[in-house]
């Protein structure tokens, strides 16, 4: 009987391709471990973004939410530089930081924090993890508007002049609670706001407590036009009139009437703290008649606000006796020789 030749049976040819499978497979395996090794060493980028808005899950219409931190901190880290790039910014930006109340009743509670929309590469980490807010019934009323402007906000030596809100009344949103807690509704100056000039701008309309505390509302319209008016510092002075030029021939002087001979000056205090009185000055060259005009006191007097700004000016002019009596002597003499008889 003949010998088989192992290398050439059949369970030689099993046997090498369990072999060779075992190789591949082992291969396959060390090329994956290499390349994850290699993802693990590869640059990992972070940023940490600042005020990102928390934005609620609520029943908007039953519940108003308050007493809450409205910005949180993030931090995001990934292998992909350009989709954290993309995050960093606000329009590209695709996650947001949501706080779920949709199954939370009324009071003051603690939730979690979570992230909406993140892409796979980037991870996050929210500052702080947990939020407390409180829930209340929704509620909705008119109130008036009251403006709070203080003798501290406006500029020394000037005084305060007529304060107009528009609208006066607004509508607002809040809870039951902090309904019954409100004791009006106030606009305010910035702050460090100091005026020396008629002031004119929306403002925000804030609700207080009785103790000046602010309180938390919605308000339609959030912002109301704020008119105030500023009175420089002012004093009244005498208005004098100055004769300038020569005097026309004939004319021993001109008479200068002003229809007002006082005036109140107002402008910096340093510099109205100067004048006492106002001198004006009158053109009499060429005055050889009566004449009455207008003159614009805002164009001689530009360093300060004159009122009246304007003042009527009227001349007389006065003719020399001399010329007077050299006349009438001339026609008295005039008169004599023609009354004399002829010496035929």
């Amino acid at each position: 009987m003949k010998k088989k030749n192992f290398f050439n049976s059949k369970t030689f040819y099993l046997l090498f391709s369990l072999f060779f499978a075992i190789v591949l497979f082992l291969n396959a395996n060390s090329t994956k471990i290499k390349n994850n090794g290699s993802e693990k060493t590869a640059e990992q980028y972070d940023i940490t973004l600042n005020d990102i808005p928390v934005q609620l899950k609520v029943d908007e219409k039953k519940y108003y939410v308050s007493d809450y931190d409205t910005e949180v901190t993030v931090h995001l880290s990934s292998y992909n530089r350009l989709r954290l790039d993309a995050e960093e910014g606000e329009i590209t930006r695709s996650f947001k930081v949501v706080a779920d109340l949709t199954k939370i009743t009324e009071g003051t509670k603690e939730v979690e924090l979570h992230i909406e929309g993140l892409n796979n590469s980037v991870e996050a980490e929210i500052k702080p993890k947990k939020i407390s807010a409180t829930i209340e019934k929704k509620v909705t009323k008119k109130l008036e508007i009251k403006p709070n402007i203080t003798d501290e906000q406006i500029s020394e030596g000037f005084s305060r002049g007529d304060i107009e809100i528009e609208p006066k009344t607004v509508e607002i949103t809040t809870g039951e609670r902090i309904l019954k807690e409100i004791d009006h509704l106030v606009v305010e100056l910035p702050e460090k706001t100091v005026l020396d000039n008629d002031y004119s701008n929306y403002l925000p309309v804030k609700a207080v407590n009785i103790k000046g505390q602010p309180l938390s509302i919605q308000s339609a319209p959030k912002e109301v036009k704020l008119n105030v008016k500023v009175y420089k510092p002012s004093k009244q002075v005498d208005l004098l009139p100055e004769q300038q030029g020569s005097l026309a021939k004939g004319i021993e002087q001109v008479k200068i009437v002003l229809n007002v001979n006082k005036v109140r000056i107002s402008g910096l205090k340093n510099e109205i703290d100067k004048i006492s009185v106002l001198r004006l000055p009158i053109k009499v060259s060429d005055v050889t008649e009566n004449k009455t005009y207008t003159i614009n006191l805002s164009k001689i007097y530009t360093s300060y606000s004159v009122e009246p700004q304007t003042v009527t000016v009227t001349l007389t002019p006065i003719f020399k006796t001399e010329t007077k009596s050299s006349d009438s002597a001339e026609a008295s003499s005039g008169s004599t020789e023609s009354s004399q008889p002829s010496s035929s």
